[in-house]
């Protein structure tokens, strides 16, 4: 086919495919949009929908803790520092340099500034693939200053976030409120540590509740961007292992109109093909490759001698994520024996059960709220600036071993705040040292320069530090609440990136902003007539809760906006 498979021409084209992609393509269509919609992405389709969540295998749905595994397989790392340091007891008859610049080796990139655990996910669904599925939405502080730095109104998230809990799937009651260790979690600490509730998740119950056999026929339907979709997209218009390497527009007029994108597509057979896809009279873009890769190409395709630094100069900084602690639990004799009722045997041979939970009790999946609604309340300690979770979901660390029984093991996940600063920032290398520094891909390399606590005076630092060490004590107090720490996982802050929510890199601000923010209230970028940027790596305030939901409405508001409505 020409054009390596793709349309010549088309009127929107969404680059990037997960749940935020997904999000954008579904409202255009269901506003009643004619015209083409195109959907690309740089990595392959896994599922036989494009994008269905892999967690909904019969395999993982039976057994979760391998899906661990398919998680790290589908994560990859933006930028690993390099340096030449030699191999002990090596036997000198071998040439030695160690790896510096490729498959995003960096030797730009300092460790002491790096976020090691940032990564990007490249299929069809990007991290639709193998999300969590949380969904809670922003509540005090976190909406109060998302609606201070973009002008939006706090009510009018009311509406787009409805609509993106329907597009999710969000069941309620939640699918996992029958779960007897929940119940039984719930009742145990009371609201000694705040109220622990069930946890808003993109899923479905599915199956029969009641079935007793040993296999038991309860599942959860995970919402995977093949879902969120709702079929608005044919799997025709959506094109896998396409890379978009340049946005061109023309500037002639004093604004900037997109009127293609170039790339390659990569076959197995065929190699490296080169495209070009021209956007009709009319058309518009949308970028939601991830919160680094979104800026990445925004940087790449900005014209050459464009000081980018003057033209959008909050381009890749403001960079943020939330501090994250984590430890795992297993339950104490207490909670266990307490369980109840009685649950149904496996079959008439078996009268008994060794512990008293269902074979197939739904795992818990609680959180308790963010208890913060100004400024002031981040530094009283009886305040909780911080989301936390109880629950139990494969991740790319945190796996446990065959011989433990997972029903009784719970996974604590606390999410604190990080404040937004100028200086805590990606930057895009094209070279070193007089050679090209490139990415996988063949886009400049992402360098990080990055602190949880930043540019702020000692006793700011030394506030923002007792704010953290108090959401690890509030997690270390539930934990012993709840039963003993698993030994092989105590509690720890992780490596900045961990929590897979990175954003402000290319932000949202109020129309005009343009010295503090890349796009405008409705997701447009500034001096654009038709690009327009998704995730949350346009959500310009500091947050505790999963970033998703919110990305989402952000993108219905913008389609609204777009299409006029």
């Amino acid at each position: 086919m020409s054009n390596a498979g793709l349309p010549e021409n088309t009127d929107i084209l969404i680059i990037g495919s997960g749940p935020i992609g997904a999000t954008f393509a579904r409202r255009i269509k269901e506003n009643g949009y004619g015209g083409e919609v195109v959907i690309v992405d740089a990595g392959p389709q896994r599922s036989k929908e494009p994008g269905q969540h892999l967690k909904n295998t019969y395999l993982y749905q039976k057994d979760r803790r391998d899906f661990s595994n398919v998680v790290r397989a589908e994560l990859y790392p933006l930028s690993i520092p390099s340096a030449n340091v030699q191999i002990p007891n090596l036997d000198p008859i071998a040439f030695w340099q160690s790896a510096s610049r490729r498959n995003n080796l960096n030797p730009c990139q300092d460790p002491n500034f790096n976020m090691p655990e940032s990564m990007a996910s490249f299929a069809v669904g990007g991290m639709g693939l193998h999300w969590t599925c949380a969904i809670p939405r922003f509540t005090g502080l976190e909406l109060t200053k998302l609606a201070e730095l973009t002008g939006i109104e706090e009510a009018d998230f009311n509406e787009p976030y409805t609509k993106a809990e329907e597009y999710f799937k969000n069941q309620k009651p939640s699918p996992f409120s029958t779960s007897e260790r929940g119940k039984a979690i719930i009742n145990h600490l009371g609201g000694q540590f705040g109220t622990a509730e069930n946890l808003p998740v993109a899923a479905q119950k599915v199956g029969d509740e009641t079935d007793s056999s040993q296999e038991g026929n309860l599942y959860i339907h995970w919402t995977g961007p093949s879902d969120i979709l709702g079929g608005k997209v044919t799997k025709e218009n959506i094109h896998e292992n396409f890379v978009v390497k340049q946005i061109v527009y023309d500037d002639s007029s004093g604004t900037n109109t997109v009127l293609s994108v170039k790339g390659y597509r990569y076959t197995d057979k065929s190699g490296k093909n080169g495209f070009t896809i021209t956007i009709n009279e009319g058309g518009k873009v949308i970028v939601a490759a991830g919160a680094i890769k979104t800026a990445q190409l925004l940087y790449h395709s900005l014209k050459e001698g464009t000081d980018h630094t003057s033209e959008y100069p909050a381009l890749g900084r403001y960079l943020h994520e939330h501090t994250m602690a984590f430890t795992q639990v297993i339950l104490s004799k207490e909670i266990v024996e307490e369980l109840g009722p009685e649950p149904k045997a496996f079959n008439s041979s078996q009268t008994t059960l060794p512990i008293k939970i269902p074979t197939y009790d739904l795992d818990p999946t609680l959180y308790i709220k963010v208890d913060a609604d100004s400024e002031a309340d981040l530094t009283k300690p009886e305040k909780r600036p911080w989301h936390c979770q109880i629950h139990k979901d494969p991740f790319s660390y945190g796996q446990i071993g065959k011989e433990i029984e997972d029903r009784l093991v719970v996974d604590l996940r606390w999410f604190g705040m990080v404040e937004t600063v100028e200086d805590n920032k990606v930057v895009f290398n094209k070279e070193y040292e007089g050679d090209p520094l490139l990415d996988i891909h063949g886009l400049p390399q992402p360098t990080f320069e990055f602190q949880y606590i930043r540019d702020s005076s000692k006793d700011e630092e030394l506030q923002i530090a007792q704010r953290h060490h108090r959401m690890m004590e509030h997690m270390i107090e539930v934990a012993n609440k709840l039963g003993a720490i698993l030994p092989e996982t105590p509690p720890q802050f992780l490596p900045a990136g961990s929590s897979l929510h990175t954003m402000g890199t290319v932000r949202m601000g109020k129309k005009g902003a343009i010295e503090t923010s890349v796009v405008d209230p409705n997701s447009k970028v500034h001096n654009f007539t038709n690009l327009y940027l998704g995730g949350p790596g346009v959500i310009p305030s500091m947050n505790a809760v999963n970033p998703t939901l919110t990305a989402a409405a952000l993108a219905i508001i913008a389609v609204d906006n777009m299409m006029g409505l």
